[in-house]
């Protein structure tokens, strides 16, 4: 019985997914997130007006799906929210909604981020 609940539920999950991203798609995109992608975005005006719709639709549903988490105490604002989802479904335009499945949250940090780790690759030897 819990396995069939377990099944039925992974085969849920895609209609599920589809029909709330469709819900999200269909709020209203807020006036103030307009102004910060004016802002901060200025070369959306330049899009036909088909892809902006687009990419409006594709910052709505990343912004309800990833959270941004500041690092360092950075207080995260909806301009930072707005910019970084925008600047981060560009390359969504006219794809299939992936919106980066293996992303989690969104990490902003107040400035440079470097990694005090050494990562060999494998391909250059």
């Amino acid at each position: 019985m819990r396995s069939t609940l377990f099944a039925l539920a992974l085969l849920a999950h895609p209609w599920w997914l589809r029909k709330r991203r469709k819900r999200v798609r269909a709020r209203p995109f807020p006036q103030a997130w307009r102004h910060v992608l004016q802002r901060r975005v200025p070369y959306l005006a330049r899009l036909p007006a088909d892809l902006q719709l687009q990419l409006k639709q594709h910052v709505q549903v990343f912004l309800a799906e990833k959270p941004f988490l500041g690092c360092a105490g950075l207080a995260i604002t909806d301009d930072m929210r707005v910019t970084i989802a925008a600047l981060a479904c560009l390359p969504l335009l006219n794809r299939p909604d992936a919106y980066y499945p293996g992303l989690r949250q969104v990490l902003v940090y107040p400035g440079p981020f470097i990694v005090d780790r050494i990562r060999i690759d494998p391909l250059s030897w």
